[in-house]
């Protein structure tokens, strides 16, 4: 009985993003985790949970858009598309002007202006 012999598919995802992880000189763990943008807690030596970076954007966002340093122009970040609907939602409870922008400098991402 012979044996068939294995077909070559190409490259598959994991390959794919580590040569991306390689050519922006990342470890791919790191290039992983900001690909996804998941939430990583640290927990120090002291037992203390330390906030993740998502939880102080966010915090920083908030206090921004509540004490009105938010000007014509300016555009938020934000994490997915629930976010973006919160934000724009808590922008306009506040008095903004703001619409969705999904493109900026030819980057794409998920941001809402300030008109």
């Amino acid at each position: 009985m012979a044996r068939k012999k294995a077909e070559y598919r190409g490259p598959d995802e994991t390959d794919i993003a580590a040569g991306a992880a390689k050519k922006s000189l990342k470890s791919y763990g790191h290039y992983m985790e900001e690909l996804q943008r998941k939430d990583v807690v640290v927990i120090q030596c002291d037992g203390v949970e330390r906030k993740t970076v998502r939880e102080r954007m966010q915090e920083e966002r908030e206090r921004r858009i509540e004490m009105g340093e938010l000007k014509a122009g300016d555009t938020v970040k934000c994490f997915n598309h629930e976010d973006m609907r919160h934000v724009l939602e808590s922008l306009k409870k506040q008095g903004y002007k703001a619409d969705y922008l999904y493109e900026k400098d030819g980057k794409e991402g998920m941001r809402i202006i300030i008109k």
